[in-house]
């Protein structure tokens, strides 16, 4: 009775990590998956920014990274912003307004965002347009806080309006010319701050002025589900010093398994990286 009984402990035992670890592959796959999708999703909406059909009126269509304008808020570490021929309601044109962004709200797992706005739509048989697109009316205020919590609020009050993935702790974003250096100096040399960068203010790419980057690196830091429940306060407020720190989606999770103050979440964050080239940048 005695060796049966140690031989049930020892299979249940046994058991108990075989399905720990299946549990873990699952989740993991899992999460690879929906990284995948998010990035494939992503970058054909990216691919085909937008530059305006007279290259002197910069304002007309835009292309930014963490404009002064983004609400420091929403930048975990990047956001990004800009227009593509995608509308889904082409009423009064193909442009749409498309951008990304990460949002962690207190108590609450953190969210990829999806900021989208149609030029307009059909109400009652007249042809009307969307009060939130304002890239032609107001160029140089067609991002700001109420409007960006106007499209992608993604809480529970607005259904979650604007929520594109849960659980992604950053986005990085690096704007690339076609030689594959990140550009940090507009066509005048001057830095682009806060990693930023502003398709008004162009760039030299081999001597010649451009405003679209030729390539956009993407990278992004997910966690499970488990993971993501362990977040106390203090441990967020380290992730997004962590995130804001770190140049890319890998460097942070090597931080994170590295650094004891992040032992909670080690065993559940994980990196995805993606190259977008942008058609319409010569």
């Amino acid at each position: 009775m005695s060796i049966i009984a140690l031989l049930v402990v020892l299979l249940g035992q046994m058991l108990s990590q075989v399905s720990g670890a299946w549990t873990i592959a699952e989740s993991n796959k899992e999460r690879l998956q929906n990284m995948r999708a998010i990035s494939d999703f992503i970058g054909k909406e990216l691919q085909s920014a937008l530059l305006p059909v007279n290259r002197t009126g910069t304002n007309s269509l835009q292309f930014v990274v963490n404009d002064a304008t983004i609400p420091a808020t929403y930048r975990s570490r990047d956001a990004i912003f800009w227009q593509t021929p995608l509308a889904a309601d082409q009423t009064l044109g193909e442009v749409a307004e498309v951008g990304y962004f990460v949002k962690w709200d207190k108590d609450q797992p953190p969210k990829l965002c999806r900021f989208f706005v149609n030029p307009g739509k059909m109400v009652s048989g007249i042809a009307t347009s969307d009060t939130n697109f304002l890239i032609y009316s107001k160029p140089t205020s067609w991002l700001s806080q109420g409007t960006i919590d106007a499209v992608a609020p993604a809480d529970l009050p607005n259904m979650y309006q604007g929520l594109f993935a849960e659980n992604v702790v950053g986005l990085w974003v690096q704007c690339m010319d076609s030689s594959g250096v990140p550009i940090t100096k507009d066509a005048k040399g001057i830095d682009f701050t806060s990693n930023g960068f502003d398709s008004r203010r162009g760039y030299m790419d081999s001597g010649v002025p451009r405003q679209l980057p030729a390539v956009v690196n993407l990278s992004f830091a997910m966690l499970d589900s488990r993971s993501v429940k362990r977040i106390n306060p203090d441990l967020q407020k380290a992730i997004a010093t962590l995130v804001s720190s770190s140049s890319n989606a890998q460097s942070f999770v090597v931080s994170v398994q590295t650094q004891p103050a992040f032992q909670l979440i080690r065993a559940g964050v994980r990196s995805y990286q993606t190259t977008v080239y942008l058609q319409n940048s010569k």
